[in-house]
């Protein structure tokens, strides 16, 4: 009769720690694993959240262990971290008046890990990466933000007008119109 006995636990090794912005629903690849005896244990989820289904914003450990038919084990581990998507609003702006450059653009950041980075672009030109925009002549403006976890936010174009103003002509005195159209 031989007998063996296994004392030596399964390898099991994880996927990386995974980092997303606003995730609804978050799908890993399944632990691998390995023994000097065949057939290579199953991974189980210990703790943590099955691929596929929703993460919450934060911080999730993903536990996971590999049990050979001898009774060895192991464990791995790795981390889902969600960050909340920041959101932009428009707060404010104007329309140029006579083409004096007169228009402007006001935004609201909620949300997000400041700092934030603005790229403006004009008709799809950079045009500034402040994050309120003032002086501004006709044309369709629009903004990418960045948050200091990398989540990016795309505002939806503001078309800012060129508006003509229309004063109430003031009296001629004295205006002799040749020939007399009578």
């Amino acid at each position: 009769v031989i007998a063996s006995l296994d004392t030596q636990a399964p390898s099991i090794s994880c996927p990386g720690n995974i980092v997303v912005c606003g995730a609804d629903l978050i799908t890993y690849t399944a632990p691998e694993t390995n023994d000097n005896c065949s057939p290579d244990p199953k991974p189980i989820l210990v703790s943590g959240q099955a691929s596929g289904t929703p993460f919450q914003d934060g911080v999730t450990t993903q536990v996971f262990s590999a049990t050979d038919l001898s009774g060895n084990s192991a464990t791995c581990s790795f981390t889902v971290t969600v960050f909340p998507i920041p959101d932009l609003k428009t707060m404010d702006y104007a329309n140029d008046t006579n083409g004096l450059g007169l228009g402007y653009i006001k935004i609201e950041v909620l949300g997000g890990m400041p700092p934030f980075t603005f790229v403006w672009y004009k008709d799809n030109v950079f045009f500034s990466n402040g994050q309120d925009l003032e002086g501004l002549s006709a044309g369709s403006y629009r903004l990418v933000m960045t948050d200091a976890n990398g989540c990016v936010v795309n505002l939806s174009p503001v078309v800012i007008q060129n508006t003509v103003g229309t004063d109430e002509p003031v009296q001629i005195s004295g205006l002799r119109l040749w020939p007399n159209p009578t």
